[in-house]
This record gives C-alpha cells, structure tokens and sequence, in this order.
C-alpha cells in the first residue's frame, strides 16, 4: 500500500473522524436528555384521526419551510433550497461514487442504487461508475432520474452547493458588520470546508490534476485531490456534533418528532 495522503485519509482519519463523531452524537445525546427536566403533567390526549395526524405531521415539518420562505426569500432560496435540497443532499447521499464508498462500509445501503446520479450531464448515459479507493469496484448507474439527469448529477449539486456557501459567507459577513449576530469561528470554518471538499472532490473525480493510472503522491495529482478530499469532508463529519451542522443533521429532526408528539398527537393541536 502507498502511503500518502489518500491512504492516510482513507484507511486512518476517515475512522478517526467516525470516532469523533460517535463520541460527539454520545455527548450531544446525553446532553440533550439530561435536560429534558422531569416528566410533565399533562391533560389527557385529545382523540384525532389518522387522517389528522398524517397532516399534522406533515405540517409540524412544513410549515417552518413556509415561514422561513415568507421571512427571508434570499435565506429559503440559497440556504436552504440551494445548499441543502438541491447540493449536499443529493451530492453526498446519491452521487454514484458516493454509494459505492458507502456500500463498502456499510452493504445495504446499496440497495439506494436506483437513486443514484451520474458525475456530470455528459457521463447521465454511462452505466458504470469505477471507484479506485478504498477498494477497486464499479457501481452500475441505471437509476430512475430519466431525462432529469441532465439536471440532477454531480456537477449541478456541486455548483449549487458553492452557490449556496458564497451566499451563506457573504450573509455571515453582512451580519458581523451589521452587529446584528454574534458569528462563532466554527460557523465560518465549517463552511469553508465544505467548499473545499466539494471542489476537491470536482478536481479528483474529473481527474483535473490527473488519473489514477499515474501513480504520483503529488498533492496535485489524482491520489492528492482524493486524499485531501476525503481528508476534508472525514474533518467535517468530526465537527458535525459541535457546529451548526448538528442542528441540521439531528437537532432540527428531533426536535420536531418531539414538537409533533407533544403538540400535534398528545394536545391535538392542528
């Protein structure tokens, strides 16, 4: 095995990261419990149909959305919809080489597959996708996106992420001179990561500094853009638990199963 960047990344701080990041949830978790407080007293729970609950659950999660888009167009359209629902979310969760990487550590989320996207428009008709590291494999792209490929791949999602990043940076820039919100370090860095994994998994995956048929551990070549993107985004998911990424990732989700338990199913609000 080379050791450079890449295998680093890969094979020591990939693990690493998961590590920090189990420890993180833990301690988050933990937290998040122990000050719940005692047990409330409350009224017996008002009888609502299941049709009624069905929207009420749908609502608990949507009207936030609605108010966000009312409050703040700018915020909904590129925070929201831009770098999250059109970039990180397909980009991570779907992009085919993602999968594989994925389907090596943990096996069922191949069956995730159909709903794989393609790199670019021009590759949406390639039925196979190669992934060098951490193993040699191919994953068949034949998902169900149609003709949306030529939208709904890699190269779009990466391009509305750094959309999304420049538009989060410049708001946090705006506010900090407004004096208008207190700007932590981390908020910063987490994003400014996040452009750098994107971009340096751009560059690796259109092998802009070279392929893996040329075996150099040159930062810029093929094994160094790899590297140091997996390198990034492994630090990125060792910060998730202490940024604002944790709202994101779990915070907002809990919070609103328990907004629907208590308001929703136990009062019967509608």
């Amino acid at each position: 095995m080379v050791v450079d960047l890449l295998s680093i990344a890969v094979y020591y701080a990939f693990p690493f990261a998961l590590g920090v990041f189990a420890a993180g949830f833990i301690y988050r978790i933990t937290r998040l419990f122990m000050m719940r407080g005692p047990p409330r007293v409350m009224a017996p729970r008002r009888k609502r149909s299941i049709k009624q609950l069905v929207v009420g659950f749908v609502r608990t999660f949507l009207d936030p959305i609605i108010v966000s888009f009312k409050k703040n167009k700018l915020d909904f359209i590129f925070g929201l919809v831009a770098l999250h629902i059109l970039g990180t979310i397909p980009l991570l969760f779907l992009l085919a080489q993602h999968m594989a990487f994925f389907e090596y550590y943990f096996k069922p989320y191949g069956i995730l597959k159909p709903l794989a996207i393609s790199l670019s428009p021009t590759t949406s008709a390639i039925g196979a996708v190669k992934l060098a590291y951490p193993v040699k494999t191919t994953i068949h792209v034949k998902n169900i996106w149609g003709p949306l490929n030529v939208l709904l791949n890699g190269d779009v999602a990466s391009l509305m992420v750094l959309v999304g990043v420049g538009y989060k940076l410049g708001d946090k820039l705006a506010e900090r001179a407004r004096g208008t919100r207190c700007i932590r370090p981390w908020d910063w860095l987490s994003l400014i990561i996040l452009a750098g994994v994107v971009l340096t998994g751009f560059a690796a995956a259109h092998h802009v500094f070279g392929s893996e048929a040329v075996p150099t551990s040159s930062l810029f070549s093929y094994r160094g853009m790899l590297g140091l993107h997996v390198f990034l985004a492994s630090t990125l998911l060792a910060l998730i638990p202490f940024t604002n990424y944790w709202h994101i990732a779990f915070a907002y989700f809990y919070g609103k199963l328990r907004e629907f338990w208590d308001l929703r199913y136990r009062k019967g609000v509608v």
